[in-house]
């Protein structure tokens, strides 16, 4: 009795599990939707079927010319200069202005070679001496010159040169002390090799000296050296046939070329 009255039990209790399952889910299938869910369901449909469309080909240019829009007159904007902003062309970047080329250096126009070969300034140049004149007298002087041309035996001073004022028998002595040592050393030299002198006193005058000469063994044949003091402090002497003031010797040369051009 007791197993048969336990079997009932759970058929009844599954039978009735059973009713409750069925008549759940039959609510739930018939609760209503939401909206949402259905427009979700629902494609979408951008034009209606019932709708006809009609379409139109057009041709090239009618298609470019509906294309391109036109443009209203009041877009073109006349923008005169005065309407930039002086701020902006301050804020402007400057222009860089390129540097002129430099010159290069002599020394990068020359190769090192030739400049190594080039002599130095103090390398291999000639040695003027003073004492000396590079002007070669002429054996006699032109026949209308007062001058007389000095021999080779002449006791010229130390330092004299020869060639002052144009003129080839005109010497000159720098830094030799006065013209009256000048002088007198010429007269005691010349005295040494036999020449008779004769200062003349009745001539002198400021910066110049005058004396008489006969050579040895000749007589009657009178000759005058005349020493003057230059304006640089230099002393000028010559020899002649007749007696020469400073200025009369400086201007000598151009007398003679005159005299050689009207002849």
């Amino acid at each position: 009795m007791t197993r048969s009255l336990q079997k009932k039990r759970r058929l009844y209790i599954s039978g009735i599990v059973l009713l409750v399952s069925l008549a759940s889910h039959g609510l739930l299938l018939n609760l209503p939707l939401p909206r949402s869910i259905e427009a979700e369901t629902q494609p979408d449909s951008p034009f209606d079927e019932s709708e006809d469309i009609s379409v139109v080909i057009l041709s090239e240019q009618d298609a470019l010319a509906e294309a391109v829009p036109e443009l209203p007159e009041e877009a073109v904007l006349d923008i005169a200069p005065e309407s930039f902003d002086q701020a902006e062309a301050s804020n402007a970047e400057p222009v860089e202005i390129a540097p002129e080329p430099s010159l290069p250096d002599e020394s990068e126009l020359l190769p090192e070679q030739d400049l190594e070969s080039l002599p130095s300034p103090d390398e291999n140049l000639p040695i003027e001496d003073s004492t000396t004149s590079n002007y070669t007298p002429p054996a006699s002087p032109p026949a209308d010159t007062p001058l007389v041309v000095f021999g080779d035996a002449f006791p010229h001073p130390a330092g004299a040169v020869g060639g002052c004022f144009g003129l080839s028998e005109c010497n000159r002595v720098a830094g030799g002390g006065s013209y009256r040592s000048v002088a007198q050393s010429l007269i005691t030299n010349l005295e040494s090799q036999g020449y008779s002198t004769s200062e003349r006193d009745d001539l002198d005058d400021t910066g110049r000296r005058i004396y008489e000469l006969l050579p040895p063994g000749d007589n009657g044949s009178v000759q005058y050296l005349m020493v003057f003091s230059d304006v640089d402090g230099s002393t000028v002497y010559v020899m002649g046939d007749r007696i020469l003031t400073l200025s009369e010797l400086q201007t000598l040369n151009a007398q003679t070329n005159l005299n050689d051009q009207s002849g």
